[in-house]
This record gives C-alpha cells, sequence and structure tokens, in this order.
C-alpha cells in the first residue's frame, strides 16, 4: 500500500511539474492607448415648445358672416344676448324644455363663468347656467352597501329629456350665431 501511494505521490508532483513547465509565461496583457480627450459635444439646443394643436372647428372663420345678423345695427337697438340665448335654446330643443333645466337671467354670463371655471378646482354653483335637481339625492342599501336609489330617475328625468330633444345641429348653429356674445362676455369677466 506505501508503494501505491509512493506512485500517486510522483505522479501528482510530476503533472504539477509538467504543467508549470509547460505552461510558460503569459503573455502580457495587451497595452490599452491611453484615453484620447474627446471633443466636448456641443450643448442641447433649447427644447422648443410645441405648436399648439389646430383648432378643429374654428369659430372666427364662421362668424363675420354671421356677426351682422347677432349684433346690432347702427340706429338699433343692442340686441338682448339672453333673450337671443334663450331663443336659439328654444330652437334647438322645442316642447318648452329649457325652463324646466336652464335658468334663463343672465343665461350668456352663466354659460361663460362656468365655462371659465371647469379647470378650477370648484365651480360656482351659485353662477351654473342649469338648473339644481329638485329634491334630495337618494341612495339605498344598508350601511357599508350603498348604492344609487331608484327613485333617483324621476329627480333627473327633466334633464334627460332634454338632452335627448337637443337638435345638435341647431344648438351649433345658434351658438356660432352667438359667439360674439359670448366672447365679449368672456372679455367682461
Amino acid at each position: 500500500m506505501k508503494t501505491v501511494f509512493r506512485v500517486i505521490v510522483v505522479l501528482l508532483l510530476l503533472a504539477g511539474l509538467a504543467y508549470f513547465f509547460l505552461q510558460g509565461e503569459a503573455p502580457p496583457p495587451p497595452q490599452v492607448p491611453p484615453l484620447q480627450p474627446q471633443a466636448q459635444l456641443p450643448a442641447a439646443p433649447e427644447p422648443i415648445a410645441p405648436a399648439a394643436p389646430p383648432i378643429q372647428f374654428p369659430v372666427e372663420q364662421i362668424v363675420p358672416e354671421q356677426m351682422e345678423e347677432a349684433l346690432a345695427k347702427e340706429g338699433e337697438a343692442a340686441p338682448d344676448a339672453d333673450a337671443l340665448a334663450s331663443q336659439a335654446l328654444a330652437a334647438a330643443a322645442p316642447g318648452g324644455l329649457i325652463a324646466d333645466v336652464m335658468l334663463l337671467p343672465d343665461l350668456v354670463r352663466r354659460i361663460v363663468v362656468t365655462v371659465d371655471n371647469l379647470p378650477r378646482e370648484k365651480v360656482a354653483r351659485k353662477l351654473a347656467p342649469v338648473r339644481a335637481a329638485r329634491g334630495p339625492f337618494i341612495v339605498a342599501g344598508e350601511e357599508g352597501a350603498r348604492r344609487i336609489g331608484d327613485d333617483n330617475v324621476t329627480r333627473y328625468h327633466p334633464f334627460v329629456k332634454f338632452a335627448e330633444a337637443v337638435d345638435l345641429s341647431t344648438l351649433v348653429k345658434g351658438y356660432v350665431r352667438l359667439y360674439p356674445f359670448f366672447q365679449q362676455a368672456y372679455r367682461d369677466l
């Protein structure tokens, strides 16, 4: 057994020596040329603000022909913007529905103020052009499982009826005709 052990030790020594001498010297690592200073890149140009999107339905192109119709002519009394707006709404939703839904006094100003308030956190409810729904908001169900009550249908019925009855084409024509009044009300804010 001693002989076998000696043979194994001698073979391991010979293998180690053979590896060491046959390996030789490792080639030197490749020389990396020194980094050349890079030319300074020009500063990034100032970002160009994106162009405003084109107005999809420019009213200015429509209004000049119809402005004379809506605005007072020389020597006549100035037209009542609210009366014209009420007439335009009545033409768009016949059947007297506007009285149930809209607050007609100071209507043009109310519409302009409401649209102007839309991007704000709060909207002035007392200046809204639309009446408040009548009666309390009704909920159903028990605590933790509340839902909108079915009886709210009657609360919102006049608004739904008005929305269904409005002829959008007539409404848009009325808006275009009254556009100068809306612009003036906006300037007056």
